[in-house]
């Protein structure tokens, strides 16, 4: 019983978008991916500006 818990509600799957198999289930898959898209542009813009102010102090020196 704990393996089918652990493979239905605690591991990612690969083959649907690295959600659970009850994330599936429920209809939380979208969501989650959304989600993770929105957390993965806000990282590229926030290293984006961070890499563009080490620019400005290298030529700035």
């Amino acid at each position: 019983a704990d393996f089918v818990d652990y493979y239905n509600y605690r591991r990612y799957h690969k083959a649907i978008g690295d959600v659970t198999p009850a994330d599936v289930l429920y209809g939380r898959r979208e969501q989650i991916l959304q989600r993770r898209k929105e957390v993965r542009i806000q990282t590229i813009n926030r290293r984006r500006n961070y890499n563009r102010g080490l620019r400005e102090l290298v030529n700035a020196a």
